[in-house]
């Protein structure tokens, strides 16, 4: 049996060195793919870390173009804002210019005008000037002011300015009207 052992062990060895030898072929194959996707992941990871830099630099820039958009805004409201106010003040001068050219074509008004009945030019009373009206019979536009008037609001409704309606009712420049009080606003054209 010596000589069919060492036979079947001749045998088996020359199996085994074969077979070893493929396995270290698989080994060999197995460590370069091994090594090959460690290279791989390695270079996956550099990426995904570049990756993150730069979202990490794109949200700073979001963070500050949101912030240039504020001002940017805040600036666009501003200016929008001064347009219409510059397009108020336009306006305003237009209806100034048209009430300045409304009292050139008016007659002049009389700049003394008579006592009304004892109410002193001091009093802060405007004048009821009806009866001096009716005694001159000079024909004059009368306003009776309502409630929640005022002397601005009046003089925009009849084209004329607050200087104007102060100087034909003598009131002064601190004194207010108040409802029910009869203001002249103009001269009628005869």
């Amino acid at each position: 049996m010596t000589g069919k052992a060492a036979r079947f062990f001749f045998l088996l060895c020359i199996v085994l060195g074969l077979s070893g030898c493929v396995n270290k072929e698989n080994y060999n194959r197995e460590v370069n793919r091994a090594n090959n996707f460690q290279r791989l992941l390695a270079e996956e990871e550099k990426r995904s870390a570049e990756l993150v830099a730069e979202i990490a630099r794109l949200k700073s820039q979001v963070a500050d173009l949101e912030a240039k958009n504020k001002t940017l805004t805040a600036h666009l409201n501003d200016a929008k804002a001064q347009v219409v106010r510059s397009l108020e003040e336009v306006g305003r001068l237009q209806d100034e210019i048209k009430q300045a050219r409304a009292m050139a074509s008016m007659p002049p008004v009389p700049s003394v005008m008579p006592k009304v009945r004892g109410v002193s030019p001091t009093s802060t009373e405007p004048p009821d000037r009806l009866d001096e009206l009716q005694i001159n019979s000079t024909p004059f536009f009368l306003h009776e002011v309502k409630p929640g008037e005022t002397l601005v609001g009046i003089a925009k409704r009849y084209k004329t300015d607050v200087n104007t309606l102060r100087e034909l009712n003598d009131l002064a420049a601190g004194d207010k009207v108040k409802p029910g009080d009869r203001l002249i606003v103009g001269q009628k054209q005869p």
